[in-house]
């Protein structure tokens, strides 16, 4: 089991976003084992996306992208254009120039797929989480 995998079925319950100091913190409650609540943190903000927050938001899993996974160029492109790619749109400047930062650790793209509710993609410098405390 990876680290991340600890958010299947969580829910998320909140997004905390300081535009000025480019950070997003994710509020999530886990289910596995004993239940707890963690929190994502991403700093050096540089693009975000969410799409369909309700008040219950559950988590099918959580993926992170370095930018050489084979599906990193459509995920990233969804972030910068709002929707997926069509056929020949992935070699653009911007999204050529944001997968070398990735390859070369400046970026981190990461994504909350849900099972119900929020869709998330969040392209930062770190991406860390922790416990925020035991429920």
């Amino acid at each position: 089991m990876d680290e991340w995998e600890i958010f299947t079925e969580a829910t998320l319950d909140a997004v905390h976003v300081e535009a000025e100091k480019k950070t997003v913190q994710f509020d999530l409650t886990c289910q596995w084992g004993v239940k707890t609540r963690n929190k994502i943190i991403v700093k050096g903000v540089d693009d975000f996306l969410i799409n369909e927050m309700r008040l219950s938001n559950i988590v099918d899993r959580v993926i992170l992208y370095l930018g050489s996974e084979l599906n990193a160029p459509s995920r990233l492109f969804r972030l910068i254009r709002g929707r997926d790619a069509g056929v020949d749109e992935l070699e653009f400047p911007l999204l050529k120039e944001k997968l070398s930062l990735m390859r070369n650790g400046k970026l981190v793209l990461l994504e909350i797929e849900p099972v119900y509710g929020a869709a998330v993609l969040i392209l930062g410098e770190n991406i860390q989480f922790s416990s925020i405390e035991e429920v």
